[in-house]
């Protein structure tokens, strides 16, 4: 097998470097099979295809982070359609975070190159087996693309209808496909991702895929969404309903509670051979590949994220602002609270804090010590506007403080987004480990919900383990974990959604935080509302289908509240 991988390596590097050009050449859809796949490099860039839909932070969400949208930041412009969202502004006509017909597209794709990769033929001169582990192996990896974009249709929607072949313009049975049960759907999801690493087991294939700046670690990639999606068909949003479309109408929660802590353990059981938490988190968000993304989403060299975050001061625009009631769910280095009102608030905090937020005097690479507190600095609240921070934060994480945007000559670089990454697994397992046993039960698992837990804080640099006996103490724990590991990683939006918590929390007011020095020196500080109509109804918690799809395809069931 190592042929085959030098030549998939090969293969994928080139077209990552070289993506833009084919964009220029006649569209995929236009190809007829018989002329694509009998050509290894226009079959590449089939498989490069599927990747179409995957998940990508900030550019999925017009230029904010989908963050924004939730208790942890807001966006500078109100008139962004994040913004918007948090204020429950979504209709069916417009449902703001939409990724319908976007995944669809993606799943057909994944289908049509399934359907006619068995036309390779061996013109790259390869021996007739290495032809046949290719096609395995791109099957495999197409189905775990696909897998992953089921997933991502039933975290929003719940039950979808479920696309097993492709369709020709005038095959009608395409728009009279009814939803599938979620149950149905979730057993889909795992089906495809047991199969998906059943091959990738049996060829030993651990090499990581680039596909036109989608990327995967392929023998963890499908056991990772395979546990990702069992951890959510576990959670409160998805169980004891009456609507079999919508969850589980059984009372049978606490043994998906254990299948799920099962199939995160298997993931979490790969490290320290193919994974393991990366050492150091500030690098995490920049440096790539590291041993931590299992799936991740790039983009072209550029600057924009910088440009949309920066402060005005460094000719950035403000961007997505982190709220003062996430800061508030930052902890000291110790494990202890952190004081607001103390003057000592932002000292021996969690590591994590600096890396994730900017604040009154931290420092941007070699252009010094950001001034919030100054009224007549820019970077002050609402001092230039719909550019200053409106909350008296800025967004860190991602952002290359390496990038200079009042230079002559910008640099640009690569900026990653991860969909799932192994701190995520580690916390899901807690979670579930702590719901089907308890914090401090290893099962037969061999981790207790407390050590997983534990070692997310560890490598964070939290001196301090946490330790308790109380069920119900460790999920506000791992949850306020959740929150601040992943922060501004589209992690919060469903948490507070699969928790079922999103009503309480999404209903309170956004919060700032404002330092001020007069020229005195006197400084002042206090808490104010940046955003009061901040508004979550029950029916948000499964997306509305667009309209645009419930007229197309009559067979369609809406979500509750829903028209």
């Amino acid at each position: 097998m190592r042929t085959i991988k030098h030549i998939l390596i090969t293969g994928c590097i080139a077209l990552a470097v070289s993506s833009c050009d084919y964009l220029d050449q006649q569209p995929y859809e236009y190809w007829q099979p018989e002329e694509t796949f009998i050509d290894y490099n226009k079959t590449i860039q089939m498989l490069n295809s599927v990747y179409v839909s995957m998940p990508n932070g900030y550019q999925s969400n017009y230029t904010a982070f989908l963050d924004a949208s939730t208790d942890d930041g807001a966006y500078v412009d109100p008139a962004n359609a994040m913004y918007k969202l948090g204020q429950g502004y979504a209709t069916e006509i417009s449902p703001i975070e939409n990724r319908w017909a976007d995944l669809y597209i993606g799943i057909r794709r994944t289908l049509y190159f399934e359907q006619y990769i068995p036309l390779l033929q061996n013109n790259a001169g390869w021996t007739d087996a290495q032809v046949e582990s290719y096609k395995e192996l791109a099957i495999a990896e197409s189905k775990s693309v696909r897998a992953l974009y089921y997933f991502e249709l039933i975290k929003r929607y719940g039950g979808v209808p479920l696309v097993k072949k492709t369709y020709t313009l005038d095959d009608k049975e395409i728009i009279t496909l009814p939803r599938n049960n979620f149950s149905d759907c979730v057993d889909y999801i795992v089906n495809l991702c047991n199969e998906a690493s059943e091959i990738f087991t049996r060829y030993n294939y651990i090499t990581n895929q680039y596909r036109g700046f989608g990327f995967l670690s392929a023998s963890t990639c499908p056991l990772a969404i395979k546990a990702k999606t069992l951890a959510y068909a576990a959670s409160p949003l998805f169980n004891n309903v009456q609507n079999p479309i919508l969850g589980y109408t059984d009372g049978n929660v606490q043994e998906r509670w254990k299948l799920a802590a099962k199939a995160l353990k298997t993931v979490i059981d790969l490290a320290p051979s193919k994974l393991y938490l990366y050492p150091n988190f500030e690098k995490l968000f920049i440096i790539q590949p590291n041993t931590e993304y299992i799936v991740y989403t790039g983009n072209p060299k550029n600057y924009m994220l910088e440009l949309y975050n920066y402060p005005p001061s460094l000719l950035g625009s403000g961007g997505t602002c982190p709220s003062h009631n996430l800061v508030c769910a930052f902890e000291k280095k110790d494990g202890s609270a952190n004081d607001m009102q103390s003057d000592t608030r932002f000292e021996n905090m969690d590591p994590r804090f600096d890396v994730t937020i900017v604040r009154d005097g931290s420092i941007l690479g070699a252009r010094g010590a950001i001034d919030i507190s100054d009224p007549n600095s820019q970077d002050a609240i609402g001092k230039v506007n719909l550019r200053s921070t409106v909350t008296g934060y800025y967004l860190r994480k991602f952002l290359d403080t390496n990038i200079n945007l009042s230079a002559q000559t910008i640099t640009s670089t690569y900026h990653y987004f991860p969909v799932i990454r192994l701190a995520d697994i580690y916390l899901l397992y807690a979670e579930a480990m702590n719901e089907a046993y308890g914090p401090n039960d290893a099962a037969d698992l061999g981790w207790t919900a407390l050590e997983a837990l534990n070692k997310v804080r560890t490598r964070a640099g939290i001196t301090v383990p946490y330790t308790t006996t109380s069920q119900t103490e460790m999920t506000k724990k791992i949850r306020n974990e959740r929150r601040v590991e992943l922060a501004f990683e589209d992690q919060r939006y469903f948490d507070l959604r699969r928790w079922k918590t999103a009503e309480k929390d999404l209903n309170q007011p956004l919060m700032g935080f404002r330092i001020e020095r007069q020229d005195n020196g006197v400084v002042s500080t206090h808490e104010f509302v940046v955003d009061g109509q901040r508004k979550f109804n029950t029916k948000m918690y499964y997306s509305p289908i667009p309209y645009s799809e419930m007229q197309l395809n009559t067979n369609l069931v809406q979500n509750p509240g829903w028209r």
